[in-house]
């Protein structure tokens, strides 16, 4: 069969390879095959490192959230049971434990969470937050009316900066994780930790 097959070849064979030796038949035909095994191989190897970086993309791309989620998580724990940040005013104390709250759910929730649901928590945190300030200013006003001017123009910025990022989010400028993370750290956290050294201060004086 093999040559039958070479005789065939060889009665075909084209005008413009002449009387030439075979031997150089064989040769061209090597190099052209290892030729064509080398793009094969460097296109198999593309492919993979393409797949591979898409596989690493994406578990990052989950992995990033789910650590942010983690890191908020501890740090609600900690502050919901560490009494060094206790404003010694019962009222503001309260609605703070009820924020770090709050927060805990909004994270829970948001973790693969669909936006129907974790949308109207983050409008629902966001104007408990704002309440909270303004009684906040109030109980500082009494005890302390210089001191809560200042604070009161603290609040304001604050409170304008969570509802520029939650328009951001709103208008897909932004991922949702970046808000939360703005409203853990900075309308929650770092708001109580400014209230405890603004009452301080009201009561000393």
């Amino acid at each position: 069969m093999l040559a039958g097959l070479l005789d065939k070849i060889d009665s075909s064979q084209p005008w413009w390879l002449g009387e030439s030796s075979p031997i150089i038949h064989l040769a061209t035909g090597h190099v052209l095959a290892i030729a064509v095994d080398a793009a094969l191989a460097k296109l198999a190897g593309t492919l993979l490192i393409l797949y591979g970086l898409r596989n690493l993309r994406l578990r990052w791309k989950h992995r990033g959230p789910r650590l942010a989620m983690d890191r908020n998580q501890s740090a609600l724990k900690a502050l919901r049971c560490n009494k060094s940040f206790t404003c010694k005013n019962e009222l503001i104390d309260a609605e703070h434990r009820e924020l770090f709250v709050a927060c805990q759910n909004l994270i829970a929730v948001a973790n693969g969470g669909h936006t129907d649901v974790v949308d109207p928590l983050i409008r629902e945190l966001i104007r408990k937050i704002e309440g909270h300030y303004h009684r906040e200013e109030k109980v500082l006003h009494e005890l302390h009316p210089a001191g809560a001017t200042a604070r009161q123009c603290e609040n304001h910025a604050l409170s304008a900066r969570t509802h520029a990022l939650h328009r951001a989010y709103l208008g897909g400028h932004i991922r949702r994780q970046e808000l939360i993370d703005h409203i853990v750290h900075q309308a929650v956290i770092g708001h109580a930790k400014q209230d405890k050294a603004a009452l301080e201060q009201a009561y000393w004086n």
